[in-house]
């Protein structure tokens, strides 16, 4: 796999670009200034994918089912995210929104340990019932705080009002009642339609020196 360089038309800046045999895009952002590496990997796959073609089926999910999906990849108590980039002195988080779902870091070392480890993340769903119950509070508790915010219910009153039949209308976490309807096998088969080569991209933004070792990296995940 060959990097080509490219001139971003917004940032006018050169941007390396490559695609592994897997299908996956990449990005990478040459900063050899920067003590910081980050990296990002995002999925099209978002809040307003409630409906879709899986397996021959046409299935249907509640409103939030997306920003769930992206709680529960958290979950793994064998990869134990959080503590795992903690311990290497990175940040690592996530964000859904209408149509898509992004992983990123931030750190200053250990690249290959991160990289790996957020590909890990996305790509291995540890979900079961009791997890799923469990999440559901706590998923539950940030869908009242946005509730409380006005300018946040404001803005999807406006987009009820603009696109009335559009997925859109509905708030990204879903609502109590709507994330009460998920179940694992929904999240399972909406991990398996998603979380794939085809529908995602990697952006690293980094040392230079690093970009080879994003590639070997990259190449090894299937």
């Amino acid at each position: 796999m060959n990097f080509h360089i490219v001139k971003d038309p917004i940032v006018g800046e050169d941007v390396w670009l490559a695609t592994t045999p897997q299908g996956l895009p990449i990005r990478v952002l040459p900063r050899p200034r920067f003590r910081e590496t980050a990296a990002v990997i995002s999925f099209r796959y978002g809040s307003t994918d409630l409906e879709f073609a899986w397996q021959g089926q046409r299935l249907s999910t509640p409103p939030g089912t997306a920003h769930y999906l992206e709680h529960k990849l958290f979950e793994d108590e064998e990869l134990a995210v959080f503590q795992r980039f903690s311990a290497r002195g990175a940040r690592v988080n996530a964000q859904t929104g209408f149509g898509r779902t992004s992983y990123h870091f931030q750190a200053t070392s250990h690249l290959r340990e991160n990289l790996s480890d957020l590909l890990r993340l996305c790509s291995r769903p540890h979900i079961t019932q009791e997890n799923v119950d469990k999440e559901r509070g706590i998923i539950a508790q940030e869908v009242r705080m946005y509730e409380d915010s006005a300018d946040y219910c404001t803005m999807f009153d406006l987009l009820g009002c603009l696109f009335p039949s559009h997925p859109v209308r509905f708030t990204v976490g879903g609502t109590v009642e709507s994330i009460a309807a998920i179940t694992p096998k929904m999240l399972l088969d909406c991990h398996d339609a998603f979380y794939r080569t085809g529908r995602s991209e990697e952006h690293t933004s980094e040392l230079q020196s690093h970009s080879d070792l994003v590639c070997r990296l990259l190449l090894e995940k299937k």
